[in-house]
């Protein structure tokens, strides 16, 4: 390995770190109390160190959030790239593979539902809310779509698709929240199960009685 790509690695390590720091402390304090200071003594670095990684705690939300909503769009997208699959097993699936992120890296399910449009916009750039903005709604339109899809398939009666995928999908978030709290309370894959058992009634609720 040369000096370069060392360096280049070191580098990348300590922005993972940084950013770790960073979630453990919005997780703990909320991102308008956490302070860059803060962020530097968790990470082990000068605050001067920091500010060369992220200008402000804007930049460190924003890495922080925007890869996961991103990645999580891009796997909903494949989910649903099969027209013909029935399309309450695709919105299980979707909302299942949240659900199995998220028990999996709990500081980010924090990030996610602490984000409050009317008040970031006041604590973001306007660029880093929008992206924001758009990746979140970008989630639901998938869902939305999915129900729109289950509609046309006889699966589910007509509905407000958007407004239903919004309901769903905060539903679903605010039941891996609250198992995330009591993860360390149960046996190990406790907190899946109950996932599963959330969309499965969340699913039955949507479905037309006389669906096939």
């Amino acid at each position: 390995m040369s000096t370069t790509q060392r360096k280049q690695r070191e580098k990348q390590a300590r922005r993972e770190h940084i950013l770790d720091a960073a979630a453990g402390l919005f997780a703990e304090k909320g991102f308008e109390a956490a302070t860059m200071a803060q962020i530097a003594r968790r990470a082990e670095l000068a605050p001067g160190t920091l500010y060369i990684y992220f200008k402000s705690k804007d930049e460190l939300y924003f890495a922080l959030l925007e890869p996961q909503l991103l990645a999580h769009h891009q796997r909903n997208l494949q989910i649903a790239a099969d027209e013909a699959a029935p399309a309450d097993r695709a919105i299980a699936e979707v909302l299942l593979e949240a659900g199995r992120y998220y028990l999996e890296k709990p500081g980010m399910i924090h990030l996610l539902t602490s984000y409050h449009a009317q008040k970031y916009r006041r604590l973001l750039s306007a660029e880093c809310f929008d992206r924001l903005r758009e990746l979140m709604r970008a989630n639901v339109d998938v869902l939305a779509a999915l129900l729109r899809r289950g509609v046309e398939q006889g699966l589910f009666a007509p509905m407000d698709a958007l407004a239903t995928a919004i309901m769903i999908w905060n539903m679903a978030m605010g039941v891996v929240q609250g198992q995330e709290a009591r993860v360390f309370r149960h046996k190990r894959g406790h907190g899946r199960a109950a996932i599963a058992a959330a969309v499965d009634l969340l699913m039955n609720g949507i479905k037309r009685r006389d669906a096939p």
